[in-house]
């Protein structure tokens, strides 16, 4: 239990910060929580990995299907209708749903 909250840490702090600083700001602190996370200190070499493919759907499905049917509307959008970290946290949310899933089976 002690290391999945250890694991949930950073995105708790990620969405507080989202709160108090704007866009620009909060894209570099997503960069730099990516790049610790997957680069610096990865669980496994794969993650780089599952962090592009989490990166690429995350565009999809925000940018690409927003074309399509807008269901939210973000005020403080830059990359095509959507916040420039949005695609980034999509990343890091498959390492750390990946992370946190093993550690919830036991590998």
């Amino acid at each position: 239990m002690r290391k999945i909250i250890q694991n949930l840490f950073p995105l708790i702090i990620l969405f507080a910060l989202e709160l108090f600083l704007n866009e620009i700001y909060f894209f570099m602190v997503v960069i730099l929580f990516s790049v610790y996370s997957v680069l610096i200190k990865p669980e496994n070499k794969k993650e780089k990995n599952f962090y592009i493919l989490g990166l690429f759907l995350g565009l999809f499905i925000e940018v690409g299907l927003g074309f399509i049917h807008r269901q939210q509307y973000w005020s403080a959008s830059t990359l095509w209708g959507v916040p420039l970290w949005l695609p980034f946290l999509w990343a890091l949310g498959f390492v750390y749903i990946r992370r946190i899933g093993n550690l919830v089976v036991g590998k």
